[in-house]
């Protein structure tokens, strides 16, 4: 080994950089620590890795890079999932995507060097093929970074089911493949016969072919998404009009009460007034016995927001389950009235309906709704359940009647939709939601 093949060596490894670059846009939003946490750590692997991976080629494997990166890409993958939250599926799955676009244009970068490799000596050849691909990767990772960025994290964060992004894996695979068969063995071989058209032929059918590929998926996906969401919206419509209803249903009910309080109130002063004890107390016998089941009461200013609370409390009340709120919540939010109720009712609606396949004595919900100096809006919620949650490719679904899920999806949209969050697990006893908006 001189030091001259270690630079080439070095030049050649450099293509890991832009391989990661492209293999971290799409997960932009998942990763395990902050975007500088994770640009510090990528930084620190490639400044180790790559002269190190470098003196194995040089003094192990002969010069030959792919005998060592790509035993080398296990340990980076490995390393690259354990940093993102993401599933294996869609890791590997981003991963191997990545490399056959690179694989594509290291065999572009073979291609080139072809063309003037009769005035080149071996280690001119060598070194010029690394500044080449190195210069092709960052020319190819420029131009995509929007796309990826945008669009792949789009797909990451948005498509949730495993056995879409494991399809994928075929596709890619067989890029990888078919690149690395389609590298010139020796350059002087391309110029027999019309092999050198053929060779680029190839080369540039594989990268139409995976760009043509990732359109029709993403507008597959889009198309797919956009009549999901629909659905969704359409059955949270449904959902709101009911929960509407079942509102002004309790209002209307305690409406004739409120109106015809303060005729009670004249009516008990007259009565005080003539000292009639035992009037005073037939009247409010017989008033007691008018009254509404529910009272209201008031657990917060938001008055949407309250009457739904009494809804579900009577509702909790009527089927033994122990509730325990905890509102504090201001005048002005930050969210219209029409989600606020839509997520509330969704979560204790589920939790009321889980609750009934309890013992009688085990039944509770704890609920508590606060705001943060931040205007965070913060809704938490723990109940009990039967230890059997419904779960379908590794999602919840709604415990209600249908178990279609659209209760516990409708409320990670309104989540969402305020740029927050929403998180759904459980224990053996205890189901619990957690809300950021």
């Amino acid at each position: 080994m001189n030091f001259k093949d270690y630079i080439i060596e070095i030049s050649s490894f450099i293509v890991i950089i832009p391989a990661a670059i492209l293999c971290l846009l799409p997960m932009k939003n998942q990763f395990r620590f902050s975007a500088f946490g994770m640009a510090l750590r990528t930084a620190l692997v490639m400044v180790i890795a790559i002269p190190i991976l470098s003196l194995i080629s040089c003094l192990i494997a002969g010069n030959s890079t792919n005998t060592v990166l790509l035993p080398s890409m296990v340990l980076f993958y490995f390393l690259y999932h354990k940093s993102l939250k993401v599933s294996y599926s869609k890791s590997i799955a981003i991963f191997l995507y990545v490399m056959a676009y690179l694989a594509i244009l290291s065999d572009i970068a073979h291609g080139i060097i072809a063309l003037v490799y009769q005035s080149l000596n071996f280690h001119q050849e060598n070194l010029y093929f690394a500044l080449i691909q190195v210069t092709i990767f960052i020319i190819f990772t420029v131009c995509t970074w929007y796309s990826f960025s945008k669009y792949g994290s789009e797909l990451i964060d948005s498509l949730t089911i495993n056995n879409v992004w494991l399809a994928t894996l075929p596709i890619s695979i067989m890029i990888i493949l078919l690149s690395l068969r389609t590298i010139p063995q020796k350059y002087e071989t391309l110029y027999v016969n019309n092999v050198f058209k053929a060779f680029w032929f190839v080369v540039i059918a594989m990268l139409l072919f995976l760009v043509f590929w990732s359109i029709v998926f993403y507008y597959v996906f889009t198309q797919i998404r956009h009549s999901h969401d629909l659905e969704n919206k359409n059955k949270m419509l449904e959902f709101q009009e009911s929960l509407f209803i079942r509102t002004q249903q309790f209002l209307d009910e305690t409406a004739e009460t409120r109106h015809n309080f303060k005729q009670t109130i004249y009516t008990l002063k007259g009565l005080a007034d003539e000292n009639n004890l035992e009037s005073i107390k037939e009247y409010l016998s017989a008033y007691s016995q008018n009254l509404p089941q529910n009272d209201i009461v008031s657990y917060c200013k938001n008055r949407p927001l309250n009457a739904l609370l009494n809804h579900y409390i009577a509702e909790a009340d009527f089927n033994n389950i122990k509730i325990n709120l905890g509102i504090d919540l201001p005048d002005e939010l930050n969210i219209s009235d029409i989600d606020l109720c839509s997520i509330t009712g969704n979560i204790l609606d589920n939790a009321i309906t889980a609750n009934i396949k309890v013992d009688i004595h085990k039944r509770f919900i704890n609920f508590v709704i606060s705001q943060n100096q931040n205007s965070h809006i913060y809704i938490m919620a723990e109940n009990s359940f039967d230890g059997k949650p419904k779960k379908k490719k590794g999602h919840y679904l709604s415990t209600n009647r249908k178990g279609n899920g659209i209760g516990l999806a409708s409320i990670d949209a309104a989540a969402k939709r305020y740029g927050g969050t929403s998180r759904f697990y459980n224990d053996d006893e205890k189901f619990y939601t957690e809300v950021m908006l």
